[in-house]
């Protein structure tokens, strides 16, 4: 079973880049990054011209190895 996470990251590619390698250390798995642009506010037609925006990281976890890796770490605390 996978547990699957939303992330919002700032428009900034080395901000992406900190949270992308932050996911990957823990273990899970990336599935998407979208870029979606900022929501302009009804009848600003300025906002039609602004290109910044945020990304969108889709990611997952295995729950099932999540939980076999704290079973073991579990198990070598009673044992030593």
């Amino acid at each position: 079973m996978y547990r699957h996470s939303i992330d919002i990251c700032p428009d900034d590619p080395e901000e992406l880049i900190r949270r992308l390698d932050s996911l990957a250390e823990t273990g899970a798995e990336v599935i998407n990054v979208i870029w979606q642009p900022r929501r302009a506010a009804e009848g600003d037609q300025s906002a039609a011209f602004d290109t910044s925006g945020s990304f969108l990281v889709i990611s997952r976890r295995n729950a099932m190895t999540e939980a076999a890796a704290i079973d073991e770490r579990e198990q070598s605390a009673i044992v030593a």
